[in-house]
């Protein structure tokens, strides 16, 4: 299982696997570096395609937001659980689509499950899409929607995905009215 609180023993040691590497070079197109700062103290660093070179919390919040989830994935067993809220966070959406299916593929991969809230569709989308392209089982992937009911309690619907990678419920209604994004 997962470590909770604190950063994993590969990030607090400045050490980065490759798996994860490999994700953010694929998610942001640069290269996350190891070594040691002042005083010896564990270092990462991101280096962009360009060459430009930042200590990691300077890199960016969606680089600086994606680097322990990357290294989460990649750091679990065989059977383990990685909870991650809102993955999304700080970053495009195109950066989103990517990130799911990384996500998806590195849980796989490893045969570990993965579980995670979000408010954006550009993290659900591409689910659907691996599913109808036959790249994830329907069966293993489980869309739940949390609404407010009548009673004003959180009802909580597991929605049907079909071969095809369509879902039985619109998502995020509520956006979309607000929106005015729907006829």
């Amino acid at each position: 299982a997962a470590r909770l609180g604190g950063p994993s023993p590969e990030l607090a040691s400045g050490r980065l696997g490759d798996g994860a590497r490999d994700m953010l070079a694929r998610l942001f197109g640069g290269s996350v570096e190891g070594g040691r700062g002042p005083g010896g103290a564990p270092r990462l660093r991101y280096r962009d395609a360009r060459g430009f070179a930042a200590e990691i919390e300077s890199a960016g919040a969606g680089i600086a937001s994606a680097l322990p989830i990357a290294a989460g994935i990649h750091g679990i067993g065989r059977g383990g659980t990685l909870i991650v809220e809102e993955p999304e966070a700080h970053l495009d959406p195109l950066t989103q689509q990517r990130m799911a299916a990384e996500l998806a593929r590195a849980a796989a991969a490893r045969g570990a499950r993965l579980l995670f809230t979000t408010h954006s569709e550009y993290m659900v989308y591409p689910l659907l899409s691996m599913v109808s392209h036959g790249d994830l089982e329907r069966g293993d992937l489980g869309i739940y929607h949390f609404g407010g009911g009548p009673d004003s309690y959180t009802r909580i619907e597991r929605m049907g995905v079909s071969k095809d990678g369509r879902i039985d419920m619109e998502l995020f209604e509520e956006a979309l009215d607000a929106l005015g994004a729907r006829p």
